[in-house]
């Protein structure tokens, strides 16, 4: 296990992954931006999460759940094998996650936990996250894309902090 999170936190993946990743942010921030003019997700943007401590808040999440979804609990597929089932396992380990941590404590973000879009949304990041994980051999992209959707989230639709912290100090 330490030789392969050694392994995904010292690959650095080619350029054509990376631009892979930020095609896939443009379409997501394009998605988002036609959900908000069509009135279906509106945008409450609060950018004061950016400057405070929300941005490295948001790495240390990122870098801890995908350490443990990503790193430790997705196996690579054998030769040949394509990685689908892990990663749709991955996917659903992860978007679990995120609304049983309630049960352990109330973070601000508790309201939205259970709700479909939250699940359905959490599920689809494990799963490209999980991808671009096995395709690339690196955590790195993974970990990008986690803090930016993490970081949008909470920036363009204003949704509370999460991370334990700021939820136990605010309560």
């Amino acid at each position: 296990m330490i030789r392969r999170l050694g392994v995904l936190y010292s690959t650095m993946p080619g350029p054509a992954a990376w631009a892979r990743l930020l095609g896939l942010v443009l379409a997501l921030l394009a998605a988002s931006w036609l959900l908000d003019r069509l009135g279906l997700a509106p945008w409450h943007p609060d950018y004061s999460f950016l400057l405070g401590f929300g941005a490295i808040a948001g790495l240390g999440t990122a870098l801890a759940e995908e350490t443990l979804f990503r790193g430790i609990l997705l196996k690579a597929p054998p030769q040949g094998a394509s990685g689908l089932g892990a990663s749709v396992l991955s996917a659903a380990i992860f978007a679990l996650w995120h609304p049983l941590q309630t049960l352990f404590y109330h973070p601000l973000w508790e309201p939205y936990a259970w709700r479909w879009w939250f699940l359905a949304g959490t599920g689809v990041l494990g799963f490209l996250c999980a991808r671009f994980t096995l395709t690339t051999r690196s955590i790195w992209p993974a970990v990008a894309l986690h803090l930016v959707a993490a970081l949008g989230w909470k920036t363009l639709y204003g949704i509370p902090s999460c991370g334990l912290a700021p939820c136990v100090l605010y309560q």
